[in-house]
């Protein structure tokens, strides 16, 4: 089975295109997982000590100075998920 290797660097248009039509299944390099739970753990870092990250504890735009509470960050992230994933849906035709 043909696999594509995310690693953090290589997905661009081009081969994202290709991923969809030729149906290839993709995985995450394990230096890429290392990245992504390392930036986890920072996120968490600064939103278990109370700092701002945009996007992340506040809204987006013109609702960057809007506070999200601890309780509603999880869904907050998750209807951002599902926009990105929306967005690559349309994008893909």
């Amino acid at each position: 089975m043909n696999y594509f290797e995310i690693d953090g660097k290589n997905l661009n248009i081009k081969n994202s295109i290709g991923i969809i039509e030729n149906n290839i299944k993709i995985k995450i390099s394990g230096k890429a997982v290392k990245k992504v739970i390392e930036s986890r753990n920072l996120i968490e870092k600064w939103i278990n000590g109370n700092e701002v990250v945009y996007g992340v504890n506040t809204g987006f735009g013109e609702f960057k100075d809007v506070i999200i509470s601890p309780g509603d960050i999880e869904k907050l992230q998750v209807i951002y998920c599902i926009l990105i994933l929306q967005v690559s849906e349309i994008s893909a035709g």
